[in-house]
């Protein structure tokens, strides 16, 4: 009896002590560049945060001019070598090797967002051939003989 009172008060303790201090809500929106600053915990589902560094920037356009977006008028999509990785989530759709390159589309283009959308806070820098970044990635499941990228960035701080 004194042994399963033990017990019992060893299974309890053990418990308590496992039980941490939920994370508390930030202001900061989704894939705001300060939350970039320190790789987080906890990574989204389907998300990688990675160094990376442009290879090339492709020049045309990603949408269309009809389509009244910032891919309608300024580069989003670079060829990116993954220097490392710092982070993947859950259900990640396809791992990322270190020194592989991939093709990447970047929501806010690769042109400073002053130029795009000066509205912006905190704005993007932009990117050319040759800047490394730190950026949270999305990745995206594709079927075959598609020519969208597979790998979204919203959000990068240079490096």
């Amino acid at each position: 009896m004194k042994h399963s009172r033990n017990l019992t008060t060893l299974a309890l303790c053990a418990t308590l002590l496992s039980c941490g201090q939920p994370a508390k809500e930030t202001d900061k929106q989704p894939g705001s560049n300060e939350q970039l600053s320190s790789t987080p915990a906890v990574i989204a589902p389907n998300h990688a945060v990675i160094v990376g560094e442009v290879v090339e920037v492709e020049s045309a356009t990603f949408d269309p001019p009809e389509v009244d977006s910032p891919c309608s008028r300024f580069p989003c999509i670079a060829k990116v070598r993954v220097v490392s990785v710092l982070g993947t989530g859950m259900a990640f759709p396809q791992p990322f090797m270190e020194g592989e390159i991939y093709r990447m589309k970047f929501a806010y283009t690769l042109s400073p967002t002053d130029d795009v959308m000066p509205e912006m806070k905190p704005g993007l820098p932009g990117l050319q051939s040759g800047s490394r970044f730190k950026a949270d990635v999305a990745g995206h499941e594709t079927l075959e003989g598609d020519t969208q990228p597979r790998y979204t960035v919203h959000s990068y701080e240079r490096q």
